[in-house]
């Protein structure tokens, strides 16, 4: 029994073909069968035949024993050999073993997919890694950049096998593609290895599968049924990590690997040395590293050190570098009051009592348009434990209502806080041209922090960029402090 393990994978176990010695055997894709004995009644050793030798006239003569494909046949004692020209079957043992083509090893898979219900173009394929091993139980797995789904493992006879998704099917996702699409297979994929150098190991693997594809409308997904087929050749491709231009110390790093590796001892080294390590929230469906604190602002590191695939093949990682965005400078917590700093995106801006906006405490706040953002550099020192803020929602005359999500990290730790607050339409008007109702403000916290020191800050207004959804509000920050 093999183990099948991947990046994309699956296993096949051995079958045995036995057969009387001095008797051909013909069998599709059967190599070395054992060929045809005579006179003497000894097995002779195939040679990728399957038809043995006509028989010559011989006396009784205890068999001797010879290799068929490897294996071992034993003659029997007392075999008679016919008449010339004439075979006459002696008293043989049983042939050699025959072994299906072994799948130990990496692989290269594309998968490609046909709609069946809708005419729409193929997506493009889908290039998964393929990993089998000989030991342990039957297992298979699917996986790419950082995404992977397991299967079950059958043996359907001869040089087939099966990979058998759980009951309620399997969803790999696929990072990358625009719009978010992810390939669901609910019964999963049959696979047929083929040997084309007879050479008891398997160079190449066809197969295919029912499933469907799902691309993202926004807040929804919409499936189309597909017909796949696979293609899987030896692994020659080597590893390859997927690291962000530029991480915001709020956000986690996140690295993804092509395909599962074998061996991995990474390093953020720079002014400092990082450890990184695989992240293990949920080990069943990703495969993706991190560091393991929060970065600082406006920092570089190389990736050092060394990993490789498990065909061997090394990661390159003279290239790889992780870099953090710039510092927008501390921020004074007195109600955006003095002139902030901070790194605004999205549209969001620092606006005053003339912009028409009401603000909720002093003369200044943010403003955040649908998709605005803005990062923010806060001290901590012995101070309150929350992180608040002062949230008004800003609305057109469709009464829309705005998501504020608001995320903090304390740098060199690894205290992460997220919240994510929907603020209702309020009915009170404003001067402003465009968002000409607010709400009553409402305070949002986030986070418990325990340690002291810098903290990263973003808020950002949610907005909808793909789909069917409605229009969320604009949101007015005010207040942002430790209390």
């Amino acid at each position: 029994m093999r183990l099948c393990l991947v990046a994309a994978c699956g296993v096949l176990s051995t079958s045995a073909l036995l057969g009387c010695a001095g008797k051909a055997l013909l069998e599709p894709d059967t190599h070395g069968a054992g060929g045809a004995g005579g006179g003497t009644g000894n097995a002779l050793a195939g040679t990728g035949s399957a038809f043995g030798g006509t028989g010559s006239a011989g006396s009784p003569s205890a068999g001797n024993a010879s290799t068929v494909n490897g294996g071992f046949a034993n003659g029997g004692a007392d075999a008679v050999g016919g008449a010339g020209g004439e075979v006459v079957i002696g008293e043989g043992g049983e042939g050699g073993v025959f072994e299906a083509p072994s799948l130990a090893g990496a692989w290269d898979v594309t998968v490609t997919a046909k709609y069946t219900q809708a005419s729409d173009p193929p997506p493009a394929p889908f290039v998964l890694s393929l990993f089998c091993d000989d030991l342990g139980k039957v297992v298979a797995t699917l996986s790419k950049d950082g995404e992977l789904s397991t299967f079950s493992l059958q043996r359907t006879g001869g040089s087939g096998a099966v990979l058998t998704a759980p009951e309620w099917g399997v969803r790999l996702g696929l990072v990358g593609r625009a719009p978010e699409t992810a390939l669901v297979l609910a019964k999963g994929l049959t696979l047929n290895a083929f040997d084309g150098n007879a050479d008891g190991v398997a160079d190449r693997l066809e197969g295919g599968g029912d499933g469907s594809v799902e691309q993202s409308c926004g807040d929804c997904y919409y499936s189309k049924a597909v017909t796949l087929r696979l293609s899987g050749v030896r692994d020659r491709t080597p590893p390859t990590l997927q690291v962000p231009e530029s991480v915001n110390p709020v956000d986690p790093l996140v690295i993804r690997p092509s395909e599962v590796l074998r061996t991995a001892t990474l390093t953020l080294t720079g002014s400092s040395k990082l450890p990184i390590e695989p992240l293990t929230n949920n080990p069943t469906t990703s495969i993706t590293y991190t560091a393991i604190s929060v970065l600082p602002f406006s920092r570089s590191w190389k990736i050092t050190g060394e990993a490789a695939d498990f065909a061997g093949l090394p990661l390159d990682l003279s290239k790889l570098k992780v870099t953090t965005v710039n510092d927008p400078g501390v921020f004074s917590q007195d109600g955006f009051e003095t002139q902030p700093n901070g790194t605004l995106s999205g549209g969001a801006a620092w606006v005053d009592t003339g912009s028409g906006l009401p603000i909720p405490s002093g003369t200044r706040a943010l403003f955040l348009p649908p998709g605005g953002s803005a990062t923010l550099h806060l001290l901590r020192t012995n101070g309150p434990p929350q992180l608040s803020a002062s949230v008004v929602n800003l609305s057109t005359a469709n009464a829309e209502r705005g998501i504020l999500n608001f995320q903090a990290a304390v740098i060199g730790g690894r205290e992460r806080f997220q919240q994510s607050s929907i603020l209702q339409a309020g009915t009170l008007p404003t001067s402003h041209a465009r968002w000409t109702q607010a709400s009553v403000p409402t305070t949002v916290q986030v986070g418990t922090f325990v340690n002291d020191g810098d903290v990263a800050v973003r808020l950002a207004a949610e907005a909808c960029t793909d789909g069917p959804c409605l229009s969320p509000g604009a949101l007015l920050i005010d207040d942002l402090k430790f209390q």
